[in-house]
């Protein structure tokens, strides 16, 4: 599991609540901020192996503020091609 924490905003935390009809909570993190803060963990997820992005995706779309799940998707669709290959040469062995 990846030790990271958005630092959210609570100033926009109801207000981003309320626009998605209370579905989901939030860290009220608007876009940019949320790339922002999440750029670190993207790039040092370079170097990782497959499993190791398969569960860092799992954990952070587990977690409750929607936020992390986007950021999980940020983090699967960085190592799409990774994937890919990885599958493919599985398939073929």
């Amino acid at each position: 599991m990846v030790d990271f924490n958005f630092v959210p905003n609570v100033t926009n935390q109801a207000a981003m609540a309320k626009y998605m009809l209370n579905q989901f909570p939030f860290a009220g993190l608007k876009t940019p901020e949320r790339k922002l803060q999440s750029r670190l963990l993207l790039l040092s997820s370079r170097g990782w192996s497959v499993p190791t992005v398969i569960q860092t995706v799992n954990d952070l779309y587990a977690r409750d503020e929607r936020e992390y799940q986007y950021l999980a998707i940020d983090l699967a669709r960085k190592h799409a091609r990774q994937y890919e290959l990885a599958t493919w040469w599985h398939w073929v062995h």
